[in-house]
């Protein structure tokens, strides 16, 4: 028996984000989509969240570099961001927290997941 069937391919969609459309820069470091569906996109800026429709930048008072790479979603459905001087954030209730006494990093404990 030979079965023929004819299918269609959907065509690839895509959007180009960059600083003229809200993007806070275009040196994009790491790029990376939660659970809930957000695209979080580590820059020069620092961490950015994007909702399809518009960008929030996060930032802490204590941070002294923003740029950084490395995000990556814990069980708890946080967000966790290592900038480039090795220090780790995460956000909670909408803000960018520091996470202080650490002595790992980031890429290595979620290196399975």
């Amino acid at each position: 028996m030979c079965f023929l069937v004819q299918g269609y391919a959907q065509e690839p969609y895509s959007i180009h984000i960059n600083q003229s459309n809200g993007l806070p820069s275009n040196a994009v470091y790491n790029i990376f989509q939660d659970t809930k569906g957000y695209v979080w996109i580590a820059s020069q800026e620092g961490i950015t969240r994007y909702d399809g429709m518009d960008y929030k930048t996060y930032k802490c008072n204590a941070q002294v570099s923003t740029a950084g790479s490395c995000i990556k979603e814990d069980k708890f459905g946080r967000i966790w961001y290592e900038n480039f001087d090795g220090r780790l954030y995460y956000v909670y209730r909408d803000s960018l927290c520091i996470r202080t006494k650490i002595n790992f990093q980031l890429c290595a404990v979620f290196a399975n997941g």
